[in-house]
């Protein structure tokens, strides 16, 4: 056992490969950016946090003097911004503050860029910059369009870069009649909710058969909390009633 805590991520390697870089949950239900030995397990708390807020991206330069990671804005937002950390923690300061969202994808082979994935052209585009000493020395360059939220693998020696790009899952709502007698089919299943398709589920009918209840989700606005509807079988009118939940 290396580590023992309520949470814990590991996100990186040190250079020297002596060390993993984590985002962790102490015992104390403090929040931190840490490294831990792999020789003892010990732990060198690099920056605290109390609230749950945590990084999508943390990486070390290649030449191990920083950590590029990103973090939310403030209190009220998911947007993240860029920043370095040095590598026994004592700077911290912000790389790229931009009102779009950014993230870390990760540091270029020969450390003298970073790339990142941000939505300032208004889609998710990858972006390079170069960066040295602890600063950006141009502006950035976008590299790839549109190449939505990934996953980064990391980069192989000659700079090629390895990603997921997480599926969307699709939910649709369909009805078939069915012949209660044999089971079989005798009307083709068909789309039923055509408004916001791949976003509708859990399906229900009333107890009287006039109206169909469901939930459904606006994916156009990004992080929308999702609605039931109910839908008049008769009319084909549509009753929504938002919720604040996840």
């Amino acid at each position: 056992m290396l580590y023992r805590g309520a949470w814990a991520e590991v996100l990186d390697w040190s250079p020297n490969k002596q060390d993993l870089l984590a985002w962790i949950e102490g015992k104390d239900k403090i929040y931190q950016i840490a490294t831990i030995s792999l020789s003892d397990g010990s732990i060198h708390s690099l920056k605290s946090k109390i609230d749950k807020k945590w990084p999508h991206g943390m990486q070390f330069s290649p030449d191990g003097k920083y950590i590029a990671y990103d973090f939310p804005q403030d209190e009220k937002t998911t947007k993240h911004d860029i920043f370095l950390l040095s590598h026994n923690g004592d700077r911290d300061f912000p790389l790229m503050e931009h009102p779009a969202d950014e993230r870390i994808i990760g540091w270029t082979p020969d450390g003298k860029n970073l790339v990142f994935e941000s939505d300032r052209s208004g889609s998710f585009d990858a972006w390079i910059v170069p960066v040295a000493d602890g600063a950006i020395q141009e502006n950035p360059q976008l590299v790839k369009p549109d190449i939505g939220r990934i996953l980064p693998l990391g980069f192989t020696e000659k700079g090629s870069l390895f990603y997921v790009s997480p599926r969307r899952i699709m939910f649709d709502i369909y009805i078939a009649e069915i012949d209660h007698l044999t089971g079989e089919i005798s009307i083709p299943m068909e789309k039923y909710i055509k408004r916001f398709e791949g976003t509708n589920y859990f399906p229900r009918y009333s107890p009287d058969g006039r109206f169909l209840a469901y939930v459904s989700e606006n994916r156009i606005k990004r992080k929308s909390s999702p609605v039931i509807c109910i839908r008049s079988l008769e009319t084909q009118e549509v009753q929504e009633f938002p919720l604040n939940l996840r």
